[in-house]
């Protein structure tokens, strides 16, 4: 096998978040790390090739509020392409980001209702990918959140992503662009309806599957443990029947509900902990690098 064929494709990376104290609050900067991780996962949906992808976060170094991660695609069993996938995504991220700032805090014209119903392989190019990414309701409640922890931090200047093998400064917002990318949920004279149900595209790694009765599923959720019931009957007949075999890691990509609730204090929507999983989409193995690990190796 060809060395090619087994390396891995990432990108040395740091968010940064500029303020001369060298420090802010926790909830801010892990509501940004949240943003960053649901902003990855969601391009990755929209431009990867379905390969895995995941962000390690490295130590923080002496002094500064600089914080390393890595942005590491798995390599497939193929040869990878020339241009990386981890170079693409933060270039759509860029767009993304460039997009919102122009906007000035405006919805986006939407895609054309033929580019909405297609696959997220079809979706692939242009400001249609940027377009999408803002819409998504993930990504604005992940970026939304996490824009009103970091400008209660009045020492917090910009928040930046730069590479870390040339420097490279490949995002920077300032404090005046905040506002660009949180939302307003409502209108001004709309009520704002304490509860609603959300559904998104998402991948579960399945830990507990119920094989027979009507339980709820345990899954790995955005790295977090949740139980889902399953409202896919065609999916449950196929489980039944033993037509659906389950093993360590193994990932379901779904259209998952998401029950939330409104919170007046960060003028957000807060997940409840309820969840449906409405259909079953596809059923696959983990990335080889994971096949023969246990559950809970590094």
């Amino acid at each position: 096998m060809s060395t090619a064929s087994i390396t891995n494709d990432r990108e040395s990376l740091s968010l940064c978040l500029r303020t001369p104290e060298s420090t802010a609050d926790a909830a801010t900067v892990a509501s940004m790390l949240h943003a960053l991780v649901v902003l990855v996962d969601e391009t990755n949906n929209r431009v990867g090739d379905g390969r895995a992808i995941s962000i390690r976060v490295r130590p923080f170094e002496e002094g500064s509020l600089e914080i390393p991660f890595e942005l590491i695609v798995y390599a497939g069993g193929g040869l990878l392409a020339i241009n990386s996938l981890a170079s693409k995504i933060l270039k759509t991220i860029q767009q993304v980001v460039d997009l919102r700032k122009s906007l000035k805090g405006k919805p986006p014209e939407s895609p054309s209702d033929r580019h909405v119903d297609q696959s997220p392989s079809v979706i692939n190019s242009g400001d249609n990918v940027a377009i999408y990414i803002i819409q998504n309701p993930q990504v604005n409640a992940a970026l939304h959140q996490a824009f009103v922890e970091v400008e209660k931090d009045t020492a917090i200047e910009s928040v930046q992503i730069i590479d870390n093998s040339t420097r490279e400064e490949i995002i920077n917002i300032e404090r005046q662009e905040f506002p660009y990318f949180k939302h307003l949920e409502v209108g001004e004279n709309e009520e704002i309806p304490e509860e609603r149900f959300r559904v998104v595209r998402a991948q579960l790694i399945v830990h507990t599957p119920v094989l027979a009765g009507r339980g709820k599923w345990k899954f790995i959720y955005e790295g977090a443990t949740i139980w889902a019931s399953m409202a896919d009957e065609s999916y449950l007949e196929r489980v039944r029947g033993r037509a659906e075999q389950f093993g360590a890691g193994d990932r379901l990509v779904v259209d998952l509900e998401i029950v939330e609730k409104y919170n007046s204090s960060t003028s957000a929507y807060q997940r409840t902990g309820q969840y449906v999983v409405r259909t079953v989409l596809t059923h696959s193995p983990p990335p080889a690098k994971y096949k023969q690990r246990g559950l809970f190796d590094e």
